[in-house]
């Protein structure tokens, strides 16, 4: 699939300024380097969607393609980018997204992405919900291999999964909330479904949160499942020059899913 012709859809949420906006540029970049210039220009579209069910205004950006305004009669796949609020995502931003914008209403041509907090975000939906969601990428998505227990002495230590971790699943830790949104729980329990999903992710050897662990052993418990997914881990830490630096085959492997029948 030609790369301007994706749309892509951003939460604001959870993500450094800094990062965020250097996305921004990647993405918008990415989209046109099939493009003439004539046609790369692509755009992004800032605007406030209001929540009843987080009961406020939630931001978001959709990054158009460059075709989006010259082809009015091509609808498009859509790749989600992070939120870690399930309820609101799929209730409420999903639907919105699919009725404001031409995009093409199946899951086939539905992904979702994410980095660190939102690379669990992203596998966590793709897992428990594979009949909404087609294809999932993370990078160095936050898998972690702590117990619970040791997970809140570094809490409580303020650590270093206390800057990723924040109160995402209690503080103290809620064990129960914390075993039902495990991605490695996920896809035990839908096993039979992943079968029919794209699964990427990937991970820097000198992660400084030890997040290799953990997609190591998503990667181990996946094969021993006999479920098909693309892994790698690459030199480099857990910051923006790594996701920068590899967010290219994360987009080019979702425009595959999309044209690839499962």
């Amino acid at each position: 699939m030609n790369k301007s012709k994706v749309a892509f859809c951003n939460l604001q949420n959870s993500c450094s300024e800094s990062v965020r906006i250097s996305i921004f540029v990647v993405l918008a970049a990415l989209l046109s380097i099939h493009a003439t210039p004539a046609q790369a220009q692509g755009r992004i579209d800032c605007a406030s969607l209001n929540s009843k069910i987080l009961h406020r205004s939630v931001r978001y950006c959709v990054m158009l393609p460059p075709s989006y305004e010259s082809s009015k009669g091509t609808k498009y796949p859509v790749l989600y980018f992070r939120d870690r609020y399930e309820k609101f995502f799929l209730s409420e931003f999903l639907p919105y997204v699919e009725t404001h914008f031409r995009i093409i209403r199946d899951r086939r041509h539905r992904g979702v992405t994410g980095l660190s907090m939102g690379g669990f975000g992203a596998l966590r939906f793709a897992f428990a919900h594979p009949e909404v969601f087609a294809s999932v990428s993370a990078q160095s998505p936050a898998l972690i291999t702590e117990t619970p227990q040791q997970v809140n002495a570094d809490l409580r230590d303020a650590g270093p999964l206390a800057r990723v971790l924040g109160n995402a699943f209690g503080n103290p830790v809620d064990v129960a909330h914390w075993n039902a949104n495990n991605p490695l729980n996920l896809a035990q329990r839908n096993r039979i479904a992943l079968k029919t999903e794209a699964i990427y992710f990937n991970c820097g050897e000198q992660d400084e949160f030890g997040f290799a662990e953990g997609a190591s052993k998503l990667h181990k418990q996946l094969t021993a499942m006999g479920l098909q997914h693309e892994f790698h881990l690459y030199p480099g830490s857990h910051d923006a020059e790594y996701f920068l630096s590899h967010l290219h085959e994360t987009m080019e492997f979702h425009w595959k899913a999309f044209t690839t029948k499962r």
